[in-house]
């Protein structure tokens, strides 16, 4: 997006001849949100493809009117094993189903109870950094690795698989043997 966060205009309408197949997204919410908007206000429908995921209610708001669908790239996978055990304990304490959004903070849970499980001495900021820095990569859930790069960054992860969004719902990956 250019200044102001709006797509430019060369762009754009290249995009409403439809010149393009899909849209690959950005995860940075105010990126999302103007390009989101300015598609809505063009009448530009085109697939969006994005490796993590904005806000949910901004997706869902936004898969709401759309008829293309939105792919988004997960390690959430409900028939692979783990999921459904994790899916299983969720539903058991608070009587509904693990989603995505749910396996992102087990994610993140298990990343940070690994580094902290490594930190030597004191629990500071610092002895937490410097324990996170130690590795590049930490087991999640459904036997896969969350990768950091060594300037930060968005994670990345072995074993992505897609998920579908459209306007009757989300359309789940399928374990693969």
């Amino acid at each position: 997006l250019a200044d102001g966060l709006v797509m430019p205009e060369a762009v754009f309408s290249r995009m409403k001849k439809g010149e393009f197949d899909y849209v690959y997204l950005s995860l940075y919410p105010d990126d999302l949100v103007a390009l989101f908007n300015q598609m809505q206000a063009g009448k530009v429908d085109l697939p969006m493809v994005a490796f993590g995921g904005p806000d949910p209610e901004i997706l869902r708001r936004f898969v709401a009117v759309k008829k293309t669908p939105y792919f988004i790239g997960t390690t959430w996978v409900p028939s692979d094993p783990h999921m459904k055990e994790l899916d299983k304990e969720v539903f058991k304490k608070y009587g509904k189903n693990a989603t995505f959004e749910t396996v992102i903070g087990y994610n993140l849970g298990m990343v940070v109870g690994q580094v902290i499980k490594s930190v030597e001495g004191p629990l500071t900021k610092s002895s937490v950094i410097t324990a996170f820095r130690k590795k590049s990569c930490y087991a999640v859930l459904g036997n896969r690795q969350l990768c950091f790069g060594p300037n930060g960054g968005h994670a990345t992860s072995n074993g992505l698989s897609f998920a579908r969004f459209s306007q009757v719902g989300m359309e789940a990956p399928k374990a693969t043997p």
